[in-house]
C-alpha cells in the first residue's frame, strides 16, 4: 500500500479543532493544508477505518467517477472503488512508533468524501451533513463580515461552537410528544411527567449522547444544576437546570441534528418490545446503529451523565 503513495514528506502537525470534533492536519512545505485519511473518517464517527472506506476517498482523491462505487447506505463507503491512490501523500508525523506517518488528501476532498457519504443516506450520513452545515455557516458568514467590513474577534473554534449554540434566543422547543412518552412508559416503566431520577439518563441515552460530545459539554458547561434534588458521593449536583437542553441550541441544529435523533428514537420505541422483554436494550441497540452515542454506561465514566434536564 505504502509503496504506491508518493514518497514521504516532512509536514507540519497539528490537532484541528472543527466544531465537535478534532482532526489530525497537516502543513505541506509548499503551504497546503492536508487531513490524515483517519481523521477525516473518524469525525463521522467511524470506529474502524478500514480498506473500504480509505477506497473510497483514493477514488475522490484522483478525481474519478464514483458511480461504480458500492453506495454507503450499509456504513461501509467505496467497497468495489479502485484502489488507485493518485492524490494521497504520505506525510511524517514527527511522532516515533506506529504514528510516524500518515495517509493524507487535500481539504478540497475531505468535503468530497463528507460530501459522499452525506448523500449516501447510510449509518453516517447525518454526521458528515452537520460536518458540512457547520463549515458552510461559518464560511457564509465569513463572506457576509468580508463584504460588509466588518470584524470578528471569535476564534474560529468559537464560531463553530456557536453553529451550533445560540444562547441569545432560548427558545422553549418541545421535543418529547405525548405518543413518545406513553412509548417511554411502556419500554422502561419510567414516566416522562414523573420525578424520576432515572429519566434523565434515559433521555441522555436517546437523544443527547448522540449529538457531537464537544457540543453536549459545552452544553452543561453553560446550563449548570440550578436546584439540585441530591449530590452524587462526589459532591456533584443532580438536579433541575435552569433551561431545557433544546433551548441552548442554534434552530438549524436543532431541526436539522437533533429532531431526527428524537424522530428516530419515538419510532423505534414504538416497535419495541414491552420492559419485560428487555424493550429498552432493544430500543437502544437498534438507534445506535442510526446514530451513535458517544459514551455509554459501563463502558466510560461520564462527567455528569445522570444530569440531563427533566423535560
Amino acid at each position: 500500500m505504502t509503496s504506491s503513495i508518493e514518497p514521504c514528506i516532512t509536514a507540519k502537525f497539528a490537532v484541528v479543532p472543527y466544531g465537535p470534533v478534532e482532526l489530525e492536519g497537516f502543513l505541506m512545505p509548499n503551504g497546503e493544508f492536508r487531513q490524515s485519511l483517519n481523521s477525516t473518517a473518524r469525525a463521522l464517527g467511524v470506529k474502524r477505518v478500514g480498506g473500504d472506506w480509505i477506497a473510497t476517498m483514493r477514488q475522490l482523491a484522483t478525481g474519478e467517477s464514483l458511480e461504480q462505487a458500492k453506495p454507503v447506505a450499509a456504513g461501509v463507503p467505496g467497497e468495489n472503488a479502485p484502489k488507485s491512490s493518485n492524490g494521497l501523500i504520505e506525510v511524517s508525523t514527527g511522532i516515533s512508533g506506529v504514528g510516524c506517518k500518515a495517509q493524507t488528501l487535500n481539504l478540497n476532498t475531505v468535503i468530497a468524501f463528507w460530501g459522499h457519504v452525506a448523500r449516501s443516506g447510510g449509518k453516517y450520513a447525518n454526521s458528515a451533513l452537520e460536518l458540512l452545515q457547520i463549515g458552510a455557516k461559518v464560511s457564509l458568514e465569513g463572506s457576509y463580515r468580508e463584504a460588509f467590513g466588518i470584524t470578528d474577534s471569535r476564534t474560529m473554534q468559537e464560531q463553530l461552537l456557536d453553529a451550533w449554540l445560540d444562547l441569545e434566543q432560548l427558545k422553549r422547543r418541545p421535543l418529547i410528544s405525548r405518543n413518545f412518552a406513553e412509548h417511554v412508559l411502556r419500554v422502561t416503566g419510567h414516566n416522562v411527567y414523573g420525578k424520576s431520577n432515572y429519566l434523565r439518563v434515559i433521555i441522555s441515552e436517546l437523544i443527547w449522547h448522540r449529538i457531537p460530545e464537544e457540543i453536549y459539554n459545552e452544553m452543561m458547561d453553560l446550563n449548570p444544576v440550578t436546584r439540585p434534588c441530591f449530590y452524587k458521593a462526589d459532591g456533584t449536583p443532580v438536579g433541575y437546570r435552569q433551561y431545557a437542553h433544546s433551548a441552548l441550541l442554534a434552530d438549524d441544529a436543532f431541526r436539522d441534528a437533533v429532531r431526527p435523533i428524537a424522530a428516530s428514537a419515538e419510532a423505534i420505541l414504538s416497535c419495541a418490545p414491552g420492559k419485560e422483554q428487555g424493550g429498552y436494550k432493544w430500543t437502544l441497540d437498534r438507534l445506535d446503529a442510526l446514530h451513535p452515542r458517544f459514551r455509554k454506561r459501563g463502558k466510560q465514566r461520564l462527567k455528569n451523565k445522570d444530569q440531563g434536564l427533566l423535560l
